[in-house]
């Protein structure tokens, strides 16, 4: 299979997000924060990574000795759950500090291979000092200031919710807007469900906040239609799919995944396992119809999508939405309910 182009995801929703979370990035004031929230698999990972080089362009047009934005994951990889400290490495390690790196991350630096020998030497793994994270967090602001940090990107901010029972969440959301405070640059938070959690509990705190939605594609207009079977197309070719595959059976396949451009990418992956259990390589329609989700996974996944949509945009769920039909032309009923078979019942 081919790799991803990032094109797939530019449907109406997320070209709205991205615009708004461009804007804040250039409009903000220190200390501002932005929560840019959408369902699992809407491509928030995606526009994390791309944001930056779209507001500050690439590497090579900086100024010399300057990194204008910071790019870290809140992730907990070896952790079992979000510490500041490990989180506060991670901010360091992004700004290639090698006094607070482990040698395993000087490693992958793009820098002299004589150079990148000296520092791992003087690496923290090697000289065994371990920093508090007061120190920590001073070293970051001092080299962030040196190099004219003029944003902070957090990806997986979510996970600020899986703390031990001494810390309380609102406390690291707390701590990274001083953050942005002591730096000089507003900061966007990129999570999933969880980090609505964090919303709402401070009024002082609510008046630095943004709040930013990446929905899932719709079909209950002829715009937000096309770009269902545009995205459905670029989708059989970024994969090699027969033609009309996934185009040609919209209904299905918006039933199957409620619009999540993840959700229809996991679909197109989990299909093709399904197509090798029965001896073929090409994926077919009933590949797909095999790998689609259970109805109580489905319910879940709607569920979550439509709070997502309810809390962010401040409207009440939809109970009448414009659904696709299977010849791919719009009409207004009620939402269908979902059998086992995968079918709508009308």
């Amino acid at each position: 299979m081919k790799k991803r182009e990032h094109s797939l995801y530019m449907f109406e929703s997320y070209r709205a997000a991205f615009a708004e979370v461009v804007s804040f990035c250039q409009l903000a004031n220190p200390g501002d924060v932005c929560f840019c929230i959408g369902p699992g698999g809407a491509g928030k990972s995606e526009m994390a990574a791309l944001i930056g080089e779209s507001v500050y362009g690439p590497a090579e047009s900086w100024i010399p000795r300057t990194q204008p934005y910071v790019h870290v994951g809140a992730d907990l990889e070896e952790q079992s759950f979000f510490t500041p400290k490990a989180f506060m490495r991670k901010l360091l390690s992004d700004l290639k500090d090698p006094f607070t790196c482990q040698q395993a991350e000087v490693a992958d630096w793009e820098i002299h291979p004589d150079v990148k020998r000296a520092l791992m030497l003087r690496s923290r793994f090697e000289r065994r000092f371990n920093q508090t994270e007061a120190e920590m967090r001073s070293a970051f602001i001092s080299v962030a200031r040196l190099l004219k940090v003029s944003l902070i990107i957090i990806d997986e901010a979510n996970m600020f919710l899986i703390s031990p029972k001494s810390r309380t969440p609102t406390d690291y959301l707390e701590s990274v807007r001083r953050l942005g405070d002591q730096v000089g640059c507003p900061i966007v938070l990129f999570g999933t469900t969880d980090l609505i959690k964090l919303l709402d509990y401070s009024a002082q705190l609510n008046r630095r906040i943004n709040k930013t939605h990446i929905g899932q594609m719709r079909c209950r207009s002829d715009s937000e239609k096309g770009d269902f079977i545009a995205f459905l197309t670029s989708i059989e070719s970024d994969f090699n799919l027969e033609s009309g595959l996934l185009a040609n059976n919209p209904a299905k396949i918006f039933e199957w995944t409620y619009g999540i451009p993840g959700e229809i990418l996991g679909l197109v992956e989990k299909s093709r396992y399904k197509a090798a259990r029965r001896g073929i390589i090409d994926v077919d329609f009933q590949a797909l119809l095999d790998a689609r989700k259970s109805d109580a996974e489905l319910k879940r996944c709607v569920e979550e999508a439509d709070a997502i949509e309810s809390i962010m945009t401040n409207k009440p769920l939809v109970k009448v939405p414009r659904v696709i039909d299977q010849r791919g032309t719009a009409r207004r009923g009620r939402k269908p309910s979902r059998t086992l078979n995968g079918n709508s019942e009308q």
